[in-house]
C-alpha cells in the first residue's frame, strides 16, 4: 500500500461526496435540521438555546428551551466549526467538515483491511467498495452523526487493539487507556447510547489482567480511562447540572418509559412512567420488540450489509472469530443490536440502530475482501477456477454491484420518485408553504406556532414552534395553551388522533380554521375558555 493510493482514494472519495451533495441543498429531516439550527446559533454567538420545544420529554418551561437535552452536541459543534471557518451561517458551511470526514472513510477502511489481513489487492478492494456505501452516502454530506460515529468507532478499534491477536502493551503506557476514555467521551457526546462504549473501554483496560500486576495498577488504568471520558465529558455533565440539577436530562427517563414511537412527542411526559409500560401488556410488548427486530434485521441486511456484502461479511469475521478485534466488534455489535431492540425498540426500529450500527461500519467493509478469497478459494476446487483470477473478477463484479446498489439507494431517498420534485426537499417546501400562510394571514412573525416539526419549521421559516404532542385536539390544546402557542400548521405527517381533522378541516372547538393549500391547514387556536364562560387571554 502506498501513499499515493491512499491520497488517490481519498480525493476520488471527496469528489463523489461534494458531487452527489449538491443535490441535497437542505438538510433533509429533523435529526439534520436541528443539528444545524443549534450550530448555526453556536457560530453566530447566540444563546445555546432552542427557539422551539421539539418534544416534551424534560418537561420544559417553555421557549426558548435549553438546546441539546434529547440529542448530544457533539454534530452541532461540528456544524458550528464549518460555519466559523467559512465565515457564513448556511449548509453548505455546516456541512463542509462531515464531508471532509466522510472521505477519510475509504482510506481508513483500506487500512483497516490491510491491518486484518496484510493483503494489499484486498485492502485496495476494500477502499474501493467503500467508496459506494450504499444507504449511507445520502447522509455523508449532511448535518447528522452517522460519519462521526463511523470514524470515532474506526478510532476506538485502532486504538484498542494495535497489534494483531493482543489487547497490546496494557498496562505498561497510561495513553492508551486515556486514549480509550476520550474516544469513549467523543462517542458519548455525539450519541446517547455512546456511554456503552465507556463500558467496552474499562473492560479492555482490565481484562485479561495479569495475575503478575498488582490490582493498585489496575485501579490506576480504569482511573486514567476514567479521566480522558471526564476530560469530555465534565463540560457536559456540569451543564446539565446547571440547567437540571442533575448530569442527565431527565427526558432519558421518561423516553425509557414510552410504548409507541408517537409517545416520543406525549404531553405531559409525566404520563410516561413504569405504570404506563406496564399497562401495555406483556403480549404488545413482545410483539413491538419482534417489530423492532425485524426492522433491525432489515436494516442489518439491507443498510449494513448492502444485501450483497452481508454473506461475505459473515465468513470473513467467522473465519477471524479468533481475532479478538473481531471478537470484540461482534460483542459490542450484538450488544448494541439487544438494546435497540430489547430495550428502545422504538426509536430502535425507527432509525437510532442505523446511526449506532455506523461504529461497526468501517471494519465490516474491511472484512468483505477477505470473506470474498476464502469463499474463491473454497469454491474454486469444485468449478476448477484459477484462484486469483477468478477473486478479480469477483471483485470487479463487487464493485460493480456496489456502485449500482448505492446509485439506487441514494436517488430513492433523495429523488424520489419525481426528479422535479426530489424527496430530499419535501419536508422543506412543506414548511416554506406553511410560512407563507402564515406571511398571508398576517400572523406575527414571533407568533409561537404548532407544527410537525418545529426545528425544520424554524430553519425554513424563522418562526418559533412548538410540536404538535401525540393524542387528540383535547390535548393538543392543552399543550398549545401551557406554551402559548396561537397557530396551528397541519399536513400530512398528522398524528392518529387529528386525522379526522386532517381529513374534514374546519372549526372546531378552541379551534379557528384559516383556510389551507395543498394538504397543509392553517388555525388559529382560540384562548382557553374559564369556568364563566369567558375566553382567558395569553
Amino acid at each position: 500500500m502506498t501513499r499515493r493510493y491512499f491520497v488517490g482514494i481519498y480525493i476520488v472519495s471527496l469528489l463523489v461526496i461534494l458531487g452527489t451533495s449538491l443535490i441535497q441543498s437542505v438538510p433533509g429531516y429533523m435529526d439534520a435540521e436541528y443539528y444545524l439550527v443549534i450550530g448555526q446559533r453556536l457560530a453566530d454567538g447566540q444563546t445555546w438555546q432552542e427557539p422551539f420545544l421539539w418534544n416534551y420529554l424534560d418537561q420544559p418551561a417553555g421557549i426558548p428551551h435549553a438546546a441539546n437535552t434529547y440529542w448530544m452536541p457533539l454534530t452541532s459543534f461540528l456544524a458550528a466549526v464549518g460555519m466559523l471557518l467559512a465565515g457564513r451561517l448556511d449548509f453548505f458551511a455546516a456541512r463542509l467538515p462531515f464531508m471532509v470526514l466522510a472521505a477519510c472513510l475509504a482510506p481508513l477502511t483500506a487500512w483497516m483491511a490491510y491491518r486484518i489481513h496484510a493483503d494489499w489487492r484486498e485492502a485496495r478492494l476494500a477502499g474501493i467498495l467503500a467508496l459506494f456505501p450504499g444507504f449511507y452516502l445520502a447522509y455523508y454530506s449532511i448535518t447528522d452523526n452517522f460519519v462521526v460515529y463511523m470514524l470515532l468507532g474506526a478510532a476506538f478499534l485502532v486504538a484498542a487493539f494495535p497489534e494483531k491477536y493482543r489487547l497490546g502493551p496494557y498496562p505498561h503506557a497510561a495513553a492508551r487507556p486515556a486514549l480509550l476514555g476520550v474516544l469513549a467521551g467523543l462517542m458519548h457526546l455525539s450519541r446517547a447510547d455512546g456511554v456503552l462504549w465507556l463500558l467496552a473501554a474499562m473492560t479492555l483496560v482490565s481484562w485479561p489482567w495479569p495475575a503478575s500486576k498488582k490490582f493498585s495498577d489496575l485501579a490506576g488504568c480504569l482511573a486514567v480511562c476514567l479521566a480522558g471520558y471526564g476530560l469530555v465529558m465534565l463540560p457536559w455533565f456540569l451543564r446539565n447540572f446547571q440547567v437540571y440539577g442533575a448530569i442527565l436530562s431527565p427526558a432519558s427517563a421518561h423516553a425509557l418509559w414510552i410504548t409507541s414511537y408517537d409517545q416520543t412527542f406525549a404531553y405531559p411526559a409525566s404520563g410516561l412512567n413504569f405504570q404506563n409500560w406496564l399497562a401495555l401488556g406483556w403480549q404488545q410488548h413482545l410483539l413491538d420488540r419482534l417489530s423492532a427486530l425485524s426492522a433491525n434485521l432489515k436494516n442489518l441486511l439491507a443498510v449494513e450489509g448492502s444485501i450483497f456484502l452481508l454473506p461475505f461479511m459473515l465468513v470473513g469475521m467467522w473465519k477471524k472469530r479468533n481475532d479478538v478485534r473481531v471478537q470484540f466488534v461482534a460483542i459490542l455489535w450484538l450488544v448494541t443490536f439487544l438494546i435497540m431492540t430489547v430495550i428502545f425498540p422504538y426509536a430502535g426500529g425507527r432509525g437510532s440502530f442505523l446511526h449506532s450500527g455506523a461504529a461497526f461500519q468501517v471494519l465490516l467493509w474491511a472484512l468483505v475482501p477477505y470473506g470474498l478469497t476464502l469463499v474463491v478459494q473454497w469454491v474454486a476446487p469444485r468449478r476448477n477456477w484459477n484462484v486469483p483470477q477468478a477473486t478479480q473478477v469477483f471483485g470487479i463484479g463487487l464493485v460493480l454491484l456496489a456502485a449500482g446498489y448505492t446509485a439506487l439507494s441514494y436517488t430513492s431517498v433523495v429523488i424520489g420518485q419525481d426528479v422535479h420534485q426530489p424527496a430530499w426537499q419535501a419536508g422543506w417546501e412543506s414548511a416554506r408553504l406553511a410560512g407563507g400562510l402564515l406571511q398571508e394571514a398576517g400572523v406575527d412573525p414571533e407568533a409561537i406556532i404548532m407544527v410537525n416539526n418545529p426545528p425544520g419549521f424554524y430553519l425554513a421559516t424563522g418562526r418559533p414552534g412548538l410540536v404538535i404532542p401525540d393524542g387528540g385536539e383535547e390535548t393538543l390544546l392543552a399543550a398549545a395553551h401551557h406554551y402559548g402557542a396561537s397557530y396551528l400548521i397541519l399536513d400530512q405527517n398528522y398524528v392518529q388522533g387529528l386525522e379526522e381533522l386532517f381529513r374534514a378541516p374546519g372549526d372546531r372547538p378552541g379551534l379557528d380554521y384559516l383556510g389551507g393549500r395543498q394538504d397543509i391547514y392553517l388555525f388559529r387556536i382560540l384562548p382557553p375558555v374559564d369556568g364563566a364562560g369567558q375566553e382567558n387571554s395569553q
